[in-house]
């Protein structure tokens, strides 16, 4: 049997040279969809960490679903930034979507299972914040993002057990330990031990929930490997996914019908959602989220700039039925609900009151610009 080039496999950078030009297309298209959206809310906390913040561009229609999305980057976990990937919120604001853009800490500076926790507190800090379940998309390294978010016990951290209830991993890497061997892993730092605990396929599978893995058609056999892998190791009961192979699109390309409303891409991360109609009654009585994850490729540009000084922290909005809104979520010191057990890695101490201040400081602004629906 031949033995497979991982290298080849897995450097995407490689196999599409003309990747430097679509990186530039999503910069640009990214802060020109930034400019449009005289309401978004930007570079808002979740965490004590530089990284930990994301962007919110609320839906562009007047009728909203009862979802929040949040885009997730990927990079190989160690490069890019949200500020390529706002555009990416337009399909699914033209339907009804308030979306959120998040940022995280890169590697070498952090581990993957350094990342994998930053990714959990936010999406508690959505929850706790906006009181709305989850729906998961991301790419590439986002992508595997995604599945540790549908992985993780949510019970064991005190929230509801089913708070990711659907995912769109695209490009998702699921088994890490292939990549060990290869370039990508000079900065990521994985040894076979932690590559295989930082791998989602190997940790017990959700209980339930709704998932589409996508891939493109011209992407390496080993990204086509690992979304066939999830979706045949990924079944139970009240566990149901499928798989999307996308014609004609290669690892970097697969994600831009996300900025289309009109693509099938969209529809599906649509029809993932428990209750897409807004309105609609949800059991129990809670709102629910959408998630979505960034991607691109290690030797892309890095982080891009800040763009707004605001800071964000909002309260749960009642259902369109009437019904009454959340109680006040448990208080932790920060004043913004009880704190995710800091990860390996000691970097989450790094002013920790200082970022309970900016997220208190935050209520005003939304108070402003998300007024509380009665």
């Amino acid at each position: 049997m031949t033995a497979i080039d991982m290298e080849a496999e897995y450097n995407n950078r490689a196999r599409v040279p003309e990747h430097p030009a679509i990186i530039e297309g999503w910069h640009e298209e990214a802060e020109a969809y930034r400019k449009t959206q005289e309401n978004a809310v930007l570079d808002q906390p979740y965490g004590p960490a530089p990284r930990n913040s994301y962007d919110l561009f609320p839906a562009s229609t007047e009728a909203k679903q009862p979802l929040i999305a949040l885009f997730i980057h990927g990079g190989y976990w160690q490069a890019l930034d949200k500020s390529a990937f706002s555009h990416m919120a337009r399909g699914l604001n033209a339907h009804g979507f308030d979306v959120a853009i998040a940022n995280y800490s890169l590697c070498p500076a952090v581990a993957v299972a350094d990342i994998i926790s930053e990714m959990q507190e936010l999406a508690s800090h959505l929850y706790q914040t906006f009181g709305k379940k989850l729906l998961v998309t991301g790419h590439s390294a986002g992508g595997h993002l995604t599945a540790a978010l549908m992985a993780t016990d949510w019970a064991d951290r005190g929230l509801p057990a089913d708070l990711v209830a659907a995912g769109m991993p695209i490009s998702g890497l699921f088994e890490l330990e292939p990549l060990v061997e290869t370039s990508i892993n000079k900065a990521v730092g994985m040894t076979p031990e932690t590559a295989r605990d930082a791998s989602p396929i190997l940790w017990p599978k959700p209980k339930k929930g709704h998932f589409r893995a996508v891939v493109g058609a011209k992407e390496s056999d080993e990204y086509l490997r690992q979304s066939r892998m999830l979706v045949d190791t990924w079944s139970g009961p009240e566990l149901t996914g499928s798989l999307d192979i996308q014609d004609g699109a290669d690892h970097f390309t697969v994600i831009n019908p996300l900025a289309d409303p009109q693509s099938g891409l969209v529809t599906a991360l649509c029809d993932l959602a428990p209750c897409r109609d807004a309105g609609c009654r949800l059991s129990p009585p809670y709102l629910h989220s959408v998630v979505l994850i960034r991607s691109g490729d290690p030797h892309a540009p890095g982080s891009g700039p800040s763009h707004s000084p605001g800071r964000l922290h909002t309260r749960a909005l009642p259902d369109r039925q009437g019904r009454p809104e959340l109680p006040p979520c448990p208080q932790g010191d920060d004043g913004h609900g009880a704190a995710l057990p800091a990860p390996a890695g000691g970097h989450r101490a790094r002013d920790t009151a200082g970022a309970g201040r900016r997220r208190a400081r935050s209520r005003r602004l939304v108070a402003e610009r998300f007024p509380v629906e009665r």
